[in-house]
């Protein structure tokens, strides 16, 4: 007798628990059973991370695994960069000091923040929420001064030139911003978005030196280490949940396109001033 397959088997999304039990799939159901055997193990890993408790479990780890990485290539793009650029040189200024410091200590306090919330320290970590908030603030402060003296001690320009310089260069740091701030926005909102958003925020703080780039020896921009940032968080989601989380639609659209079409425009408009960027 020919053996008859369902025509069609869902899979309830994970973290909803609203779904009725129509919508899920039961790997010791005679429906899962009736599957190719190929197609019982793909059922049974979207089972898997259908529940609720395992798939909080795996973001903690996935979230405090990419603190780890973004710390290990944030110091090792930096040791690049001070080994093949200028930029011990400007370690030199008290100004860079303190921008160094607090950008820093976002990144930690990141990895500190998915450690707590891995070690189920949830008290602890809105706390230490209260210090991002605060080392937020200090950071786009410290960019605005930054910007405000350039732009006083610049010689006599264009105002497009000084737009470019005071502004545009620091595309980086206004992405973190616009991350950062929708991010604590919605820590009591939603929890899924927020930690999304914090993440493509730091991501954007820590990926400012080429460690791809400098790793193959190419002239790839820093950017592209944000991208390779985005895309495995998107992949994570697409395997975990079978859809991307708006977070990373809206934001992964300023990391991924904000920082090249400002490049573009730089490059084209004042290519002048490149040197000077």
């Amino acid at each position: 007798m020919q053996r008859k397959y369902p025509d069609r088997l869902t899979v309830a999304p994970s973290g909803n628990s609203n779904n009725s039990k129509s919508d899920r799939i039961d790997s010791n159901s005679p429906a899962c059973a009736m599957l190719p055997p190929g197609f019982q193990g793909i059922t049974m890993s979207a089972t898997y991370f259908g529940n609720p408790a395992i798939l909080r479990r795996s973001d903690q780890l996935f979230f405090l695994s990419m603190a780890l990485i973004i710390v290990a290539t944030d110091a090792l793009g930096f040791n690049i960069a001070f080994r093949k650029t200028n930029i011990a040189d400007e370690l030199h200024s008290p100004w860079v000091k303190v921008h160094v410091f607090f950008f820093t200590s976002w990144i930690f306090l990141f990895l500190a923040q998915a450690t707590l919330i891995a070690s189920h320290r949830t008290d602890l970590h809105r706390k230490l929420g209260i210090a991002g908030v605060v080392n937020c603030g200090l950071m786009i402060l410290i960019t605005v001064i930054g910007a405000v003296s350039v732009f006083v001690n610049s010689p006599p320009r264009p105002a497009l030139d000084h737009f470019m310089l005071g502004v545009v260069v620091h595309v980086d740091a206004i992405d973190f911003a616009i991350l950062a701030i929708s991010g604590i926005l919605f820590r009591n909102r939603d929890s899924e978005i927020h930690k999304r958003l914090m993440f493509l925020a730091t991501v954007v703080v820590a990926a400012r030196f080429p460690f791809i780039g400098g790793l193959f020896k190419t002239k790839w921009p820093h950017y592209i280490d944000q991208d390779a940032f985005l895309v495995i968080g998107v992949l994570y989601d697409l395997i975990t949940r079978r859809r991307v989380n708006p977070a990373y639609i809206w934001g992964g659209m300023i990391v991924a396109l904000v920082p090249p079409i400002v490049e573009y425009f730089f490059r084209t408009l004042v290519p002048h001033l490149v040197a000077v960027q």
